[in-house]
């Protein structure tokens, strides 16, 4: 991947700060649609993968699957 402009990386920075702060006040599925946006720009940001993976699973047992 082509190195970001420090503007867009701040961005993502940013919008992954709001999925944390979502998932740790329990809105996950809020958190997984911030950080389904992330990896569709960004599939290599952060751990982002690994917290989509856990958040699913947080929304399919709050939805009762």
């Amino acid at each position: 991947m082509a190195p970001q402009a420090p503007e867009i990386e701040q961005r993502w920075a940013v919008l992954f700060t709001l999925a944390d702060a979502l998932e740790r006040t329990g809105e996950h599925a809020r958190a997984l649609t911030v950080m389904l946006n992330i990896v569709k720009q960004v599939p290599t940001h952060r751990d982002v993968a690994a917290r989509i993976k856990r958040l699913f699973g947080f929304v399919g047992e709050e939805r009762g699957a």
